[in-house]
């Protein structure tokens, strides 16, 4: 239950984050997660598995921003600059496989 409970504070605070800082949360979580992430043999080529994962995690953290509310000055989109980024961050990894 302590483990939940820390989680649910850590979401909480995340949520209070601007935007900008959440999405580079994110991509510092993901970095971590990608280079500790354990994977099973012979399923496929560490390439493949990270550009997974990293899809993976990149539309979990789209589902989340979607609903946030931007309260910053001026018109911005943020689930559109969000999937403007996670296309070039998957071109760019894509890219980086061939």
């Amino acid at each position: 239950m302590a483990n939940t409970a820390a989680l649910q504070q850590v979401e909480q605070l995340i949520a209070r984050l601007p935007l900008s800082q959440q999405v580079m949360l994110a991509e510092r979580v993901r970095e971590r997660a990608s280079a500790t992430m354990p994977f099973a043999r012979g399923q496929e080529n560490t390439a493949d598995r990270a550009r997974h994962e990293q899809l993976r995690l990149a539309e979990e953290l789209l589902a989340e921003v979607e609903g946030i509310e931007d309260d910053s000055r001026g018109e911005f989109k943020a689930a559109e600059a969000i999937r403007r980024t996670r296309d070039e961050r998957i071109l760019q990894v894509c890219q980086k496989g061939v």
